[in-house]
């Protein structure tokens, strides 16, 4: 996703997400609590912090591959 995309998503989720809190949570937890859940959502939309992991250790494998197809191949 482009940053434009996260900027629609994350803009678009709030909405939603204040909708559904009205309704249903804002009984149990004051309105501040969807600043926080929304701000939880905003940092895994726009830092995917498990896609990166996933691809660190891809990356890290072809390093050691290549590596150890170096050193059988001299």
């Amino acid at each position: 996703m482009n940053i434009g995309d996260k900027l629609t998503w994350a803009y678009r989720s709030l909405f939603i997400l204040m909708l559904i809190w009205l309704r249903f949570i804002e009984a149990y937890i004051p309105f501040w609590g969807i600043w926080f859940v929304w701000a939880i959502i905003v940092f895994i939309i726009f830092y995917q912090p498990f896609i990166r992991k996933q691809r660190r250790r891809e990356r890290g494998m072809l390093k050691v591959r290549r590596r150890s197809n170096d050193l059988a191949n001299p």
